[in-house]
């Protein structure tokens, strides 16, 4: 099992009080530890108080350390951000087992002060054979043959996708326990929505060469897949749909216009569904599975993970109001569509990760729309935040609209909240010409560390905006932490990298870089002062360039600092220690990016901020070597 070298943890134990433990455990929840290959399970090491620590100023979600191992080391690594799938760091996480045996799941939980548990949970993965006997496969062909299908199953020659599901994929006429699979290199065309249970079920491909094509581009608005119903009542669950490409009809089509839909708008019991390495080619969506109403129980355990979408029309992920939901590794690069990537109306430990968003949309990039959700159950409380939610490795554009925010009124009455969240290592980019931020909502006990927001010229809005002019947050909006994020700024005067008036309180804003090489003045970095509590200190904004990347600046990896440049700035080691002093809410572990600490270097403990953007594996580190000063960031390539 992989895990970081944390030998200097002693050294810290012994030179900063000792923090008591409290309630906090490395309990580990798994949504799953049996199934059907691929099988999805979301791992969760939250509480739903969010604080158990004995420390005020640590709040679990966002200020402990989670990193996980999930015993799969032949996972291979995401192909967006080049991380491990084995691995992951954050108090919620997700993975999906592709193949069957037994796995064991590791937790490890650290605070500040180098506490430090672990814990783990085994996971059984059972084979298609194991699941799904010959009689309970069905292989469909459309003029290829039946060369790969598993050994045992119904043999079927047709062209009608739709069809082949409804009349030879089910059980007493509903598709239930069944895995079916479409010829590669064939085409299948779909004429209306199909039904889908309870499963197990796997859609999916058999044989070798291209995804098979599954063409629905002469059905307009519809629903590939439906799943389950509200009105009589039908749940859908353990559904699997694997490996496909799809083909939609032309123009915007809507919502409705989906891979996979919920079964009506307040629709319940569809659980643990799986939508993964699909090629999608102009849909409204992969997924739309939202309620504008009231969800008489909110969808669970929803997966998105390595969709390519091409041509979206309306939404290129999905229009989503669920939980313990992950997206993982979807790529969309195509523009001109007509709204968001995502769109949230109720997230309730959500995951973003790992996503390459480009192209021009028509909204915000992935936003939060705050309905409330009335389900009942313990994890989904009647409130209308959007809780627990953990954003990073991804690359978002900005282009229409801003990249995370809200600021919709909800259907019930109430305004979007993000709360308790990690929104880190991504890389933001705005346009030249466009007014749009990264970020605006209302945030709460929520850590902005380690990203990369590049703009263009347009100087109208700040990167992040934490105002709230209007009045309509009507949650607390305090506990905001902005850590060791560059902004690089073009233009005489570029936005503020950061807005935080005084309805922010209790903020604390360190380590933030600011590159603005053609402004006039050195006053864009931050506007206003903050609430009660807040604390300022070690930002710098500069017109020199520190950077070891070219004078055009257009990719993450320019963003390295230069060692002498950035010395004879004031730059190398210019920031606050934010390990120095652990139990007053300057919860950093290592800059969060894998930069490693020698014992050498604890005596005089650098700032770990943006100014070194640290980035290097502790195990590629001899002991007692000292860690290089100036990696590379981690960052999108």
């Amino acid at each position: 099992m992989r895990f970081r070298n944390w030998s200097w943890m002693a050294i810290v134990l012994l030179l900063a009080p000792a923090t008591a433990w409290a309630q906090l455990s490395a309990g580990v929840s798994a949504s799953r530890t049996r199934g059907a290959a691929p099988l999805y399970v979301f791992f969760d090491a939250t509480t739903d108080a969010g604080t158990s620590h004995s420390d005020p100023d640590v709040v679990e979600f966002r200020d402990l350390l989670c990193e996980w191992d999930f015993g799969d080391p032949t996972a291979g690594a995401w192909s967006n951000s080049g991380a491990s799938r084995n691995e992951a760091v954050g108090c919620i996480a997700a993975h999906v087992y592709e193949a069957p045996g037994v796995y064991t799941a590791t937790l490890r939980v650290s605070d500040e002060a180098g506490n430090e548990r672990t814990t783990s949970t085994e996971i059984t993965v059972r084979s298609g054979g194991e699941t799904w006997s010959g009689a309970e496969t069905v292989c469909f062909e459309n003029g290829g043959g039946f060369a790969g299908c598993p050994t045992g199953a119904l043999q079927i020659r047709t062209g009608d996708y739709d069809e082949a599901l409804a009349s030879h994929c089910r059980v007493d006429g509903r598709n239930a326990n069944r895995r079916c699979l479409f010829r590669r290199g064939d085409r299948f065309t779909v004429g209306s929505s199909t039904q889908l249970w309870d499963g197990p079920i796997l859609i999916g491909a058999f044989g070798s060469g291209p995804r098979p094509v599954i063409d629905g581009s002469a059905g307009g608005e519809i629903a590939i897949h439906v799943l389950g119903r509200y009105n009589p009542p039908e749940t859908a669950s353990d559904i699997r749909i694997v490996g496909l490409e799809f083909v939609g009809a032309a123009g915007d089509q809507g919502n409705a216009h989906a891979v996979a839909r919920c079964g009506s708008e307040a629709e319940g019991g569809i659980d643990d569904i799986l939508l993964m390495d699909l090629t999608i080619r102009s849909f409204g969506a992969i997924l739309a599975c939202a309620d504008s109403g009231s969800p008489r129980e909110t969808p669970d355990r929803i997966a998105l993970v390595n969709n390519t979408i091409h041509e979206p029309d309306h939404r290129s992920l999905g229009f989503l109001s669920s939980t313990r939901t992950a997206v993982l590794n979807n790529t969309s690069t195509d523009s001109g569509f007509r709204s968001s990537h995502v769109r949230v109306s109720f997230g309730r430990k959500m995951i973003f990760q790992h996503n390459f968003l480009t192209g021009r949309t028509g909204n915000t990039s992935l936003k939060l729309a705050g309905n409330a959700a009335d389900a009942v159950g313990s994890e989904v409380p009647d409130v209308g935040q959007q809780r627990f939610w953990l954003i990073s490795d991804n690359r978002i554009d900005c282009d229409g609209g801003n990249c995370i925010g809200g600021y919709n009124e909800a259907s019930q009455g109430g305004i979007s909240v993000l709360d308790h969240a990690v929104i880190e290592r991504n890389e933001f980019r705005i346009p030249e010409g466009h007014s749009g931020r990264v970020a605006e909502s209302c945030f709460a006990k929520v850590a902005w560390r380690n990203n990369l927001s590049m703009a263009g010229t347009d100087g109208a809005n700040p990167f992040f905006d934490m105002d709230d002019s209007a009045g309509d947050c009507q949650y607390d909006r305090d506990g905001v932490r902005i850590y060791n994020n560059t902004f690089y700024g073009r233009g005489d005067r570029p936005r503020h990298a950061i807005r935080l008036p005084s309805d922010n309180v209790g903020a604390i804003v360190r380590n933030n870089l600011y590159y603005t090489p053609e402004a006039s003045s050195l006053n864009r970095l931050l506007s206003g002062s903050g609430g009660a509590g807040t604390v300022m200190s070690d930002n710098v904004q500069t017109r020199t360039n520190v950077f070891l990347g070219s004078s055009v600046f257009d990719d993450a990896t320019d963003f390295r600092l230069d060692a002498s440049a950035a010395a004879a700035a004031g730059i190398v080691d210019g920031g606050f220690d934010l390990m120095g002093a652990p139990n007053d809410g300057e919860v950093v572990f290592m800059d969060f990016s894998r930069r490693c600490l020698s014992p050498s270097d604890t005596g005089s403990r650098s700032d770990l901020g943006a100014f070194e953007s640290g980035a290097v594996d502790c195990e590629s580190v001899d002991p007692g070597a000292a860690a290089p000063m100036l990696p590379a960031p981690i960052f999108l390539p």
